[in-house]
């Protein structure tokens, strides 16, 4: 059996890598909406350039 430090000490320790595990998932997926926002602006830009010459 674990003594209750150690358990603490493991609980701290999987609190931390889910923190750092959405940290890099929801960079992640910042990152690709960023992409996908971009080429929005894009092609609106390219859609309103074509319509104004």
């Amino acid at each position: 059996m674990f003594s209750n430090k150690t358990f603490t000490q493991l609980r701290n320790l999987s609190k931390v890598k889910l923190m750092l595990d959405f940290q890099i998932n929801s960079d992640i997926t910042f990152r690709k909406h960023r992409q996908y926002f971009n080429w929005k602006i894009v092609r609106r830009v390219q859609k309103f350039i074509v319509i104004t010459f």
